[in-house]
């Protein structure tokens, strides 16, 4: 059988872990990588944030009964070696909201640190709606923030803010509909008006 490459692989390994198979890893990771070193896989929860290039603390996760449980027991730290992802602690949120990214993390046995491999994102882009009138391409604040991209809510409900930029040229009235998306480079949320001022 062919060895795929890590990348493929990577990918390959998040969307079974979305299947939530119990099997999935143990069946697949021996023909996904070519045997030099020996690793294991854990599945986990954030118990604190984690940035692109960081690290991070998370718990295991097992499939109990059809469902994903934590074991605060075991409580580890996940490096993102790869620099590109961004999760939520457990708890940053009331409920409903409190649950902290999962994702699934290698480690070879001849590194110190857990790899993260895959997490689940946090939204990148939303609807929301204007707290004020904001100029073109002035800071503002927004609230009644939905995700509309499937990822974890980065606030707790409907009347937390955000803060953003109007990158357009076109004002935003207060109240009015926008669409805001993150800007991984500069850690801030544009916006962007859905109306045009009357």
């Amino acid at each position: 059988m062919p060895v795929l490459s890590k990348r493929t692989a990577d990918r390959l390994h998040g969307l079974l872990w979305q299947s939530e198979h119990p099997l999935a890893v143990r069946l697949l990771a021996p023909a996904m990588f070519a045997p030099q070193v020996p690793f294991e896989f854990k599945r986990f929860e954030l118990t604190s944030a984690l940035s692109p290039g960081s690290t991070a603390t998370a718990v295991r996760l097992d499939l109990v009964d059809g469902a994903l449980v934590a074991d605060d027991d075991d409580e580890f730290t996940v490096s993102d070696w790869q620099s590109v992802y961004r999760g939520r602690a457990r708890d940053t949120y009331a409920t409903p909201n409190d649950k902290g990214s999962r994702g699934l993390a290698w480690k070879p046995h001849d590194h110190e640190d857990w790899e993260v491999v895959w997490l689940e994102p946090l939204t990148r882009r939303c609807t929301a709606v204007a707290k004020g009138a904001i100029a073109a391409g002035a800071a503002g604040t927004v609230d009644n923030v939905l995700p509309i991209d499937g990822g974890l809510a980065v606030v707790e409900d409907a009347a937390a803010e955000l803060a953003v930029t109007n990158v357009t040229a076109i004002a935003a009235e207060d109240n009015g509909d926008m669409e805001i998306l993150w800007d991984e480079t500069n850690d801030a949320w544009r916006a962007y008006p859905l109306e045009c001022p009357a």
